[in-house]
This record gives C-alpha cells, sequence and structure tokens, in this order.
C-alpha cells in the first residue's frame, strides 16, 4: 500500500511505548521479587527505550512530511 511507510513508522512508534511499559512492568516486578541486582539492568533498557520512543516522535514530522510531498508530486513513497 502507498501508506505502508506511515502505517510502519506509526507502528514503531507505539512499540516503543509497548516495550517502555514492559521494561517498567518488570522493574515493578523484581521490586517486588526482591531481585534487585535485575534493576539496573532493567533500567538502563528502559531508558535506551525512551530515547528509541523520542526519536521515533521526533523524526515522525519528518516522515509524514516526505510522504506528503512524494504523494502531491505523483511520486512513490511506499514499495
Amino acid at each position: 500500500m502507498q501508506d505502508e511507510i506511515l502505517k510502519n513508522t506509526f507502528a514503531n512508534y507505539a512499540f516503543e511505548h509497548f516495550e517502555i511499559a514492559s521494561y517498567r512492568a518488570l522493574i515493578e516486578m523484581a521490586g517486588a521479587a526482591g531481585d534487585q541486582k535485575a534493576i539496573p539492568l532493567l533500567q538502563e533498557s528502559l531508558k535506551e527505550e525512551i530515547a528509541m520512543a523520542e526519536w521515533a516522535g521526533q523524526n515522525l514530522p519528518d516522515v509524514v512530511n516526505t510522504y506528503i510531498r512524494l504523494e502531491t508530486q505523483g511520486q512513490k513513497s511506499g514499495i
């Protein structure tokens, strides 16, 4: 589909937030289980996922605007 790039971008953005929620839950579970060793590792992964979500969010306007530009010029924006 022509809008596949947009759908994939939205899905990637949403998935990053799913991962953030997952790591936050894992941190809570590790704390509840008394697994203090796992918490710093999980926090590092959480930090990486937050950074990736921020990057995806910051780049979303560029993807959308490139899509609009290509579509309005009659060029292919998808596969």
